[in-house]
This record gives C-alpha cells, sequence and structure tokens, in this order.
C-alpha cells in the first residue's frame, strides 16, 4: 500500500511540473538549451513546499539522497547506438533530422550515438563529429569543415578541369569575345582580321571627283 502511494505522489509530481513549466512547450533551438532550462527549474523548485509540509522538496532530496544506491563507477555509453548511412550530400539522418559528416564517408555507414541532446559520430573508436540535437523534425546541422576537403586539389582534377581554368592558370588570353552576329569583335565577314601589315582598302572616290584632296 505504500509503495502505490509513493507511485501516486511521484506521478502528481511529475503532472505539476510538466503543466507549470512545459505547457506551452518551451521555444527553444536545441534540446541543449532545453536542458538548461529544465535544470534551472529544477532550483527554482527545490524550495517550493508539498501538501503545505513544513520541509521544502530540495530539503527532502538532501535527506533522502544518502539511502539511494551508489551509482556505477564504470563509463557506459548512455546513447543509443544506430548505423545510419551517408546520402549524397554528406548527411545522415537521424530521428526525422539531417547531420553533415565528413565527405570522405560518402555512400558508408557510419556509427553514431544517440544521447539526450546531442548527436556523436564516431569513425571505429574515434569521435569525429558532435553535433547538437534540434528541438524539432525536419532540421539541419552543417559544418563547413566537412566539405572543404572536397574542394583541395586531387590527382583528376586537372584533367576534368575547363581550358578556361588552364587558360587562366597559365596566363594565356581566352581569345577574342563573341558578339551578337556570332563572329570574334574585330574580325571582318569574310574570316580576315585586320591586324598591324594589313589596313583595310579605302574607299574608292566617284568617278566624277577628280579634285585632289584638300582643294
Amino acid at each position: 500500500m505504500t509503495g502505490e502511494i509513493d507511485d501516486a505522489l511521484e506521478r502528481a509530481d511529475q503532472e505539476h511540473f510538466t503543466r507549470e513549466h512545459l505547457v506551452p512547450v518551451p521555444d527553444v533551438d536545441t534540446l541543449a538549451d532545453l536542458n538548461l532550462r529544465i535544470e534551472q527549474i529544477e532550483v527554482d523548485e527545490d524550495a517550493r513546499h508539498i501538501d503545505n509540509r513544513p520541509t521544502s522538496v530540495g530539503f527532502d532530496f538532501d535527506y533522502e539522497a544518502p539511502l539511494l544506491a551508489p551509482l556505477p563507477v564504470e563509463e557506459f555509453d548512455v546513447g543509443l547506438t544506430l548505423t545510419p548511412k551517408v546520402d549524397k550530400t554528406s548527411r545522415i539522418t537521424v530521428r526525422q533530422n539531417k547531420y553533415s559528416v565528413p565527405a570522405r564517408f560518402l555512400g558508408q555507414n557510419v556509427r553514431v550515438s544517440l544521447r539526450a541532446d546531442e548527436v556523436w559520430v564516431f569513425e571505429r573508436h574515434d569521435l569525429v563529429v558532435r553535433h547538437p540535437r534540434p528541438a524539432g523534425r525536419y532540421g539541419f546541422r552543417d559544418l563547413l569543415d566537412h566539405y572543404l576537403e572536397t574542394c583541395g586539389p586531387s590527382p583528376d582534377s586537372r584533367a576534368a578541369a575547363r581550358p578556361v581554368e588552364f587558360s587562366r592558370a597559365r596566363s594565356v588570353h581566352p581569345g577574342p569575345r563573341r558578339v551578337l552576329g556570332g563572329r570574334p569583335r574585330g574580325q571582318r565577314p569574310g574570316g580576315r582580321h585586320p591586324g598591324p601589315d594589313r589596313r583595310p582598302p579605302e574607299r574608292a572616290r566617284p568617278l566624277h571627283d577628280r579634285s585632289e584632296p584638300g582643294e
């Protein structure tokens, strides 16, 4: 009977906490921010009295804490282990949210530890990145450093480069600019280009005009 009463009091206390502080749901960006807000609420709740008791919640907890069983000494992973696949945008999807990973993992499955407020991504036993978990769904957590390695030089990058990029690197002019008529600027319709040793022919004067220039 005593256990049932304790369970009923615990449920009533949980309902009070949820109704007073979590309805409506706090507007936060990450679950870490939500946990910080809950910790501050718990500090304020330590001064609250239940059912006109002479002692506060915090005083009763300090009295009962030595009676609790000790926590385990050894370390253990408190997160949920998942193995999502990295998509073509170098992201993984965990609980309807997307997180970036280094681009070298494209198409591979990575080990993830889903925690209360963070997502940890591992490469074998090494921690690669830690992302804060968004408070809602369909969010994105991207790091620019994960995409920079795709911009570096590679053995095949020069073979796949465009000729314009080759010409700029070698300080070669890419050629005459095109105009609306479909010819390079300065080129005549016949395909001849007026170079330094070739001048366009002078226009012939009319036959009736036999006067010398300047008369």
